[in-house]
């Protein structure tokens, strides 16, 4: 029983090792490359349109902690410069006229109802 449960994970863990290596790899990669908002407000290369960007998430945390009282501790402090349109692209779906998710078994996290991409193109295959 034990070895067949075993034999399991491990086909469903080679299955999807390929997905899980890219999807950790992107995943490390934004957070290696993360700066502190404020290092990156200091530095007279980054752009005026991400300095206001950055500008306004310092407002808005400051606004939370100070009118609303929320604990905002170490949220929205740094800044990763991912050098794409958007940090990753999410894809769900279902069967044709279904409103039943298509999901996807991963060790660990177990079921999920949707797979997350760090590049365009693979999302889009």
């Amino acid at each position: 029983m034990r070895i067949g449960i075993m034999l399991s994970v491990l086909g469903q863990s080679l299955h999807c090792s390929g997905y899980l290596i890219r999807a950790g790899y992107g995943q490390m990669e934004i957070l290696w490359n993360r700066r502190p908002i404020a290092e990156v407000l200091k530095d007279d290369n980054t752009p005026v349109e991400i300095q206001k960007r950055l500008e306004h998430v310092e407002r808005v945390r400051a606004f939370a902690a100070e009118r609303l009282g929320l604990d905002v501790r170490e949220t929205y402090t740094t800044y990763t410069d991912i050098n794409r349109e958007a940090a990753a692209w999410n894809v769900s779906a279902s069967r044709p006229l279904a409103f039943q998710p298509k999901t996807w078994w991963f060790p660990i996290v177990g079921t999920v109802p949707y797979l997350g991409f760090f590049d365009r193109p693979r999302a889009e295959a």
